[in-house]
């Protein structure tokens, strides 16, 4: 089941590391677009600093993997090069195909992207066995 090991705690959890992840990265986000930075380059940049305090978090907080698993953190930044595309190309076509902005684009994208990574985090990369 896609599902699977999915607790209220673990998804209460992962939303919070994902909020302040995301506050932080969309903060970043926004001011390197309003100092005149292209979207996609700003997005990578968010998407960087997003990698790192994202797996320290979830690994020892949301998914309390106590795991010795050294490829967890591979397999993170793995998902997290899939989830990063993914984005790119919802945002483009948000972008290119609608009246919103980057910005607003990028609000639109996040949930989508959100709920993508939680699966993929709790069935793959944190798994217990």
């Amino acid at each position: 089941s896609i599902i699977k090991g999915v607790t209220m705690v673990k998804v209460a959890k992962f939303i919070t590391v994902g909020m302040v992840v995301t506050i932080f990265g969309y903060g970043l986000y926004i001011l390197l677009v309003q100092s005149g930075f292209h979207y996609q380059f700003a997005l990578a940049l968010d998407y960087i600093f997003g990698v790192f305090i994202g797996y320290i978090l979830n690994r020892y907080w949301t998914f309390a993997s106590s795991k010795k698993n050294r490829l967890s953190f591979i397999k993170y930044v793995m998902i997290y090069i899939g989830i990063y595309f993914s984005n790119v190309v919802l945002l483009s076509i948000v972008v290119e195909m609608t009246t919103f902005g980057p910005i607003f684009g990028q609000f639109i994208s996040l949930g989508v992207v959100t709920l993508l990574s939680y699966l993929v985090q709790n069935n793959w990369v944190f798994k217990e066995s």
